[in-house]
Protein backbone atom coordinates (compact mmCIF):
# COMPACT_ATOMS: atom_id res chain seq x y z
CA UNK A 1 0.00 0.00 0.00
CA UNK A 2 0.91 3.49 -0.73
CA UNK A 3 -1.50 5.38 1.03
CA UNK A 4 -0.85 9.46 1.23
CA UNK A 5 1.63 9.50 -0.73
CA UNK A 6 3.36 12.82 -1.16
CA UNK A 7 6.32 12.39 -3.45
CA UNK A 8 8.41 10.16 -5.35
CA UNK A 9 12.13 10.44 -7.06
CA UNK A 10 14.25 7.60 -8.95
CA UNK A 11 17.45 6.89 -7.38
CA UNK A 12 20.48 8.24 -9.79
CA UNK A 13 22.49 4.98 -9.57
CA UNK A 14 20.89 2.84 -12.28
CA UNK A 15 19.34 0.41 -9.83
CA UNK A 16 15.75 1.31 -11.30
CA UNK A 17 14.80 2.08 -7.53
CA UNK A 18 11.43 4.45 -7.10
CA UNK A 19 11.84 6.08 -3.54
CA UNK A 20 8.34 6.94 -2.49
CA UNK A 21 7.71 9.00 0.47
CA UNK A 22 4.05 9.02 3.00
CA UNK A 23 3.00 11.62 4.78
CA UNK A 24 2.76 9.13 8.01
CA UNK A 25 6.91 8.79 8.15
CA UNK A 26 7.11 5.82 5.76
CA UNK A 27 9.64 6.17 2.99
CA UNK A 28 9.11 2.67 0.49
CA UNK A 29 11.32 1.43 -2.57
CA UNK A 30 9.67 0.43 -5.42
CA UNK A 31 12.55 -1.87 -7.23
CA UNK A 32 12.46 -3.28 -11.21
CA UNK A 33 8.54 -2.48 -10.46
CA UNK A 34 7.98 -4.13 -7.52
CA UNK A 35 7.25 -2.68 -3.97
CA UNK A 36 9.58 -3.86 -1.52
CA UNK A 37 8.11 -5.79 1.92
CA UNK A 38 10.56 -3.47 4.22
CA UNK A 39 10.45 -0.30 4.77
CA UNK A 40 13.36 1.97 3.58
CA UNK A 41 12.79 3.94 6.67
CA UNK A 42 9.85 4.83 9.12
CA UNK A 43 10.22 8.80 10.41
CA UNK A 44 10.07 9.75 14.18
CA UNK A 45 9.34 11.85 15.23
CA UNK A 46 6.94 13.17 12.97
CA UNK A 47 3.60 15.26 13.44
CA UNK A 48 1.05 14.96 10.17
CA UNK A 49 -1.58 17.40 11.10
CA UNK A 50 -3.21 18.98 8.27
CA UNK A 51 -0.34 19.28 5.32
CA UNK A 52 2.47 18.41 7.52
CA UNK A 53 4.27 15.30 7.33
CA UNK A 54 6.78 13.73 5.80
CA UNK A 55 6.82 16.06 2.61
CA UNK A 56 10.30 16.08 0.67
CA UNK A 57 12.91 14.09 -0.57
CA UNK A 58 15.95 14.25 -3.13
CA UNK A 59 19.29 12.37 -3.33
CA UNK A 60 22.40 13.74 -2.72
CA UNK A 61 24.69 14.93 -6.33
CA UNK A 62 27.29 12.32 -5.20
CA UNK A 63 24.65 9.72 -4.12
CA UNK A 64 26.38 6.84 -6.22
CA UNK A 65 29.24 7.51 -3.90
CA UNK A 66 28.35 8.58 -0.46
CA UNK A 67 24.43 6.74 -0.52
CA UNK A 68 22.80 10.45 0.66
CA UNK A 69 19.36 10.37 0.61
CA UNK A 70 17.69 14.20 2.20
CA UNK A 71 14.38 14.72 3.52
CA UNK A 72 11.95 17.12 4.60
CA UNK A 73 9.54 16.63 7.62
CA UNK A 74 7.20 18.24 9.84
CA UNK A 75 8.45 17.10 13.32
CA UNK A 76 5.98 19.03 15.99
CA UNK A 77 3.32 21.67 16.05
CA UNK A 78 6.15 24.47 15.69
CA UNK A 79 9.25 22.68 14.08
CA UNK A 80 10.02 21.21 10.78
CA UNK A 81 13.45 19.55 9.67
CA UNK A 82 15.63 18.57 6.75
CA UNK A 83 17.09 15.13 7.34
CA UNK A 84 19.41 12.68 6.02
CA UNK A 85 19.90 9.12 5.37
CA UNK A 86 22.34 6.61 4.07
CA UNK A 87 21.23 4.16 1.80
CA UNK A 88 22.48 0.56 2.51
CA UNK A 89 20.87 -2.14 0.49
CA UNK A 90 17.94 -0.59 0.27
CA UNK A 91 17.40 0.07 3.80
CA UNK A 92 17.76 4.02 5.22
CA UNK A 93 20.69 3.93 7.90
CA UNK A 94 22.69 6.35 10.36
CA UNK A 95 20.15 9.36 10.36
CA UNK A 96 21.72 13.02 10.62
CA UNK A 97 19.72 16.27 11.46
CA UNK A 98 21.01 18.55 8.49
CA UNK A 99 18.58 21.46 9.77
CA UNK A 100 16.09 22.02 12.25
CA UNK A 101 14.26 24.96 13.56
CA UNK A 102 12.19 25.61 10.22
CA UNK A 103 9.31 27.27 10.57
CA UNK A 104 6.08 25.73 10.62
CA UNK A 105 2.60 26.89 12.57
CA UNK A 106 1.57 22.77 12.40
CA UNK A 107 -1.12 23.32 10.10
CA UNK A 108 -0.73 24.14 6.06
CA UNK A 109 1.37 26.04 3.68
CA UNK A 110 4.32 23.76 5.22
CA UNK A 111 5.96 23.75 1.93
CA UNK A 112 8.12 21.12 1.53
CA UNK A 113 10.10 21.46 -1.90
CA UNK A 114 14.02 19.91 -1.83
CA UNK A 115 16.67 19.77 -4.00
CA UNK A 116 20.32 20.44 -4.98
CA UNK A 117 21.57 22.90 -7.47
CA UNK A 118 23.85 23.08 -9.96
CA UNK A 119 25.75 24.79 -7.32
CA UNK A 120 26.27 21.50 -5.34
CA UNK A 121 24.09 23.70 -2.96
CA UNK A 122 20.71 22.41 -0.91
CA UNK A 123 17.83 24.36 -1.59
CA UNK A 124 14.28 24.17 0.08
CA UNK A 125 11.01 25.98 0.89
CA UNK A 126 8.65 26.85 2.91
CA UNK A 127 4.71 28.63 3.16
CA UNK A 128 3.95 31.51 5.00
CA UNK A 129 2.32 28.61 7.47
CA UNK A 130 -1.27 29.46 6.41
CA UNK A 131 -1.27 32.52 8.98
CA UNK A 132 0.86 34.95 6.79
CA UNK A 133 4.49 34.51 8.44
CA UNK A 134 7.43 35.73 6.74
CA UNK A 135 5.58 37.96 4.11
CA UNK A 136 6.47 40.78 2.13
CA UNK A 137 9.90 42.32 3.94
CA UNK A 138 10.07 40.33 6.58
CA UNK A 139 13.47 38.51 6.17
CA UNK A 140 13.95 36.86 9.44
CA UNK A 141 11.58 34.08 8.96
CA UNK A 142 12.30 30.88 6.94
CA UNK A 143 8.45 31.10 6.03
CA UNK A 144 7.31 32.36 2.82
CA UNK A 145 11.36 32.03 1.41
CA UNK A 146 13.21 29.39 -0.80
CA UNK A 147 16.50 28.92 1.19
CA UNK A 148 19.95 27.65 0.45
CA UNK A 149 21.97 25.96 2.29
CA UNK A 150 25.37 23.84 2.57
CA UNK A 151 25.28 20.10 2.79
CA UNK A 152 26.63 20.07 6.19
CA UNK A 153 23.40 22.44 7.24
CA UNK A 154 25.23 25.55 7.24
CA UNK A 155 24.10 29.14 5.52
CA UNK A 156 26.81 29.88 2.85
CA UNK A 157 27.88 33.49 3.14
CA UNK A 158 26.78 33.99 -0.09
CA UNK A 159 23.69 34.26 -0.02
CA UNK A 160 21.75 37.58 -0.90
CA UNK A 161 20.46 38.22 2.62
CA UNK A 162 23.51 36.91 5.15
CA UNK A 163 24.58 39.00 7.61
CA UNK A 164 26.40 36.31 10.16
CA UNK A 165 25.13 37.94 13.32
CA UNK A 166 22.52 40.12 12.38
CA UNK A 167 18.77 40.15 12.32
CA UNK A 168 18.45 38.00 9.14
CA UNK A 169 17.56 34.52 8.10
CA UNK A 170 20.97 33.78 6.78
CA UNK A 171 19.69 31.02 4.54
CA UNK A 172 17.27 33.11 2.45
CA UNK A 173 17.68 32.74 -1.34
CA UNK A 174 14.28 34.10 -2.53
CA UNK A 175 10.98 35.51 -1.11
CA UNK A 176 7.18 36.12 -0.95
CA UNK A 177 6.12 32.69 -2.21
CA UNK A 178 2.31 31.39 -0.59
CA UNK A 179 3.22 27.69 -0.44
CA UNK A 180 5.92 26.35 -2.67
CA UNK A 181 5.10 22.86 -2.84
CA UNK A 182 7.66 21.49 -5.42
CA UNK A 183 10.85 22.33 -7.00
CA UNK A 184 13.28 21.40 -9.98
CA UNK A 185 16.11 22.18 -11.61
CA UNK A 186 16.04 22.76 -15.08
CA UNK A 187 18.59 19.80 -16.90
CA UNK A 188 19.59 21.55 -19.41
CA UNK A 189 20.39 25.61 -17.55
CA UNK A 190 20.18 24.67 -13.87
CA UNK A 191 17.22 27.11 -13.45
CA UNK A 192 15.60 26.58 -10.40
CA UNK A 193 11.81 26.41 -11.55
CA UNK A 194 9.42 26.80 -7.83
CA UNK A 195 5.55 26.11 -8.23
CA UNK A 196 3.53 28.13 -5.64
CA UNK A 197 -0.01 27.57 -4.88
CA UNK A 198 -1.88 30.42 -4.46
CA UNK A 199 -5.02 32.12 -3.76
CA UNK A 200 -6.54 32.80 -6.91
CA UNK A 201 -3.94 31.71 -9.11
CA UNK A 202 -1.87 28.94 -9.65
CA UNK A 203 1.76 30.39 -10.49
CA UNK A 204 5.47 28.65 -11.73
CA UNK A 205 8.33 30.64 -11.12
CA UNK A 206 12.06 30.45 -12.20
CA UNK A 207 13.32 31.91 -9.22
CA UNK A 208 17.61 33.37 -8.95
CA UNK A 209 18.89 35.21 -6.36
CA UNK A 210 17.68 37.72 -4.28
CA UNK A 211 13.89 37.58 -6.07
CA UNK A 212 10.71 38.43 -4.74
CA UNK A 213 7.77 37.04 -5.83
CA UNK A 214 5.71 39.50 -4.31
CA UNK A 215 3.31 37.74 -1.86
CA UNK A 216 1.13 38.49 0.17
CA UNK A 217 0.83 42.02 -1.69
CA UNK A 218 1.02 40.61 -5.44
CA UNK A 219 -0.33 37.66 -7.30
CA UNK A 220 -0.15 37.55 -10.77
CA UNK A 221 0.05 41.11 -10.91
CA UNK A 222 3.79 41.61 -9.70
CA UNK A 223 4.43 45.03 -11.03
CA UNK A 224 8.74 46.06 -11.74
CA UNK A 225 10.91 44.89 -8.98
CA UNK A 226 9.42 41.76 -8.36
CA UNK A 227 9.42 38.42 -10.93
CA UNK A 228 6.32 37.58 -12.60
CA UNK A 229 5.35 33.80 -13.06
CA UNK A 230 6.39 31.49 -16.78
CA UNK A 231 3.19 29.64 -15.83
CA UNK A 232 0.04 30.58 -14.38
CA UNK A 233 -3.29 29.44 -14.08
CA UNK A 234 -6.77 30.65 -12.42
CA UNK A 235 -8.21 28.27 -9.45
CA UNK A 236 -10.53 30.34 -7.90
CA UNK A 237 -12.83 32.62 -9.96
CA UNK A 238 -12.53 34.04 -13.76
CA UNK A 239 -10.43 36.60 -15.93
CA UNK A 240 -12.46 38.45 -18.35
CA UNK A 241 -10.62 40.83 -20.81
CA UNK A 242 -12.78 42.98 -23.54
CA UNK A 243 -10.79 43.05 -27.10
CA UNK A 244 -11.66 46.25 -29.04
CA UNK A 245 -13.37 45.95 -32.75
CA UNK A 246 -9.87 46.99 -33.71
CA UNK A 247 -7.74 44.92 -31.44
CA UNK A 248 -7.34 41.93 -33.80
CA UNK A 249 -3.87 42.06 -36.24
CA UNK A 250 -2.70 38.71 -37.59
CA UNK A 251 0.93 39.24 -39.28
CA UNK A 252 3.32 36.02 -40.38
CA UNK A 253 -0.22 33.64 -39.29
CA UNK A 254 0.13 34.81 -35.64
CA UNK A 255 -3.22 36.77 -34.72
CA UNK A 256 -2.59 39.47 -32.31
CA UNK A 257 -5.82 40.22 -29.60
CA UNK A 258 -5.19 43.53 -28.30
CA UNK A 259 -6.89 43.52 -24.78
CA UNK A 260 -8.13 46.99 -23.20
CA UNK A 261 -7.15 45.80 -20.12
CA UNK A 262 -3.77 44.17 -18.83
CA UNK A 263 -4.53 40.92 -19.05
CA UNK A 264 -1.87 38.99 -16.68
CA UNK A 265 -2.10 35.70 -19.45
CA UNK A 266 0.99 33.75 -19.58
CA UNK A 267 3.01 31.69 -21.82
CA UNK A 268 2.15 27.55 -21.71
CA UNK A 269 5.86 27.36 -23.01
CA UNK A 270 8.56 29.29 -22.41
CA UNK A 271 10.35 28.49 -25.25
CA UNK A 272 7.60 29.06 -27.94
CA UNK A 273 6.67 32.08 -26.37
CA UNK A 274 7.13 35.99 -26.02
CA UNK A 275 5.67 37.98 -22.91
CA UNK A 276 5.30 42.03 -24.15
CA UNK A 277 4.90 43.33 -20.56
CA UNK A 278 4.61 46.59 -21.99
CA UNK A 279 1.07 45.63 -24.70
CA UNK A 280 -1.84 43.87 -23.21
CA UNK A 281 -2.19 41.25 -25.81
CA UNK A 282 -3.07 37.73 -26.38
CA UNK A 283 -0.98 36.36 -29.27
CA UNK A 284 -2.63 32.81 -31.11
CA UNK A 285 -2.04 30.76 -34.86
CA UNK A 286 -4.75 32.16 -37.16
CA UNK A 287 -6.04 28.70 -37.32
CA UNK A 288 -7.96 28.60 -34.36
CA UNK A 289 -10.71 26.41 -32.20
CA UNK A 290 -14.38 27.46 -32.10
CA UNK A 291 -15.01 30.62 -30.35
CA UNK A 292 -16.03 29.47 -26.94
CA UNK A 293 -13.50 26.87 -27.12
CA UNK A 294 -11.07 29.70 -27.38
CA UNK A 295 -13.22 32.32 -25.34
CA UNK A 296 -13.49 30.02 -22.34
CA UNK A 297 -9.38 28.91 -21.92
CA UNK A 298 -8.91 33.27 -22.25
CA UNK A 299 -11.14 33.42 -19.20
CA UNK A 300 -9.80 31.29 -17.09
CA UNK A 301 -6.07 32.32 -17.72
CA UNK A 302 -5.08 29.21 -18.89
CA UNK A 303 -2.51 28.53 -21.90
CA UNK A 304 -3.64 26.80 -25.08
CA UNK A 305 -2.98 23.51 -25.39
CA UNK A 306 0.12 22.98 -27.30
CA UNK A 307 -0.70 21.78 -30.46
CA UNK A 308 -2.34 25.08 -31.13
CA UNK A 309 1.38 26.72 -30.51
CA UNK A 310 0.00 29.78 -28.81
CA UNK A 311 1.98 32.90 -27.96
CA UNK A 312 0.86 35.11 -24.88
CA UNK A 313 1.54 38.62 -25.38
Amino acid sequence: MLASATGLAWAPDGSNRLFVIRKDGQVQIIKNGVLLGTAFATVTPIFTNSECGLIGLCFDPDFVNNHYVYFFVTVSSSEQQIIRYTDVSDVGMSKTLIKGGLATAGQNHDGGSIGFGWDGMLYFAIGDNGNGTGVNADLSSSAAKVSRMNRDGTAPNDNPFFDGAGPNNDYIWARGVRNPFTMTFNSGNGQLWLDVVGTSYEQVFVITKGDHAGYNLYENNQPAGYITPRIVYRTNGSDQRSIPSSGAVRNNNIVTFTTTAAHGFRPASADRARIRHRRAALCVPHRLPAPSQSASADRQGLPAPRRRRARFG
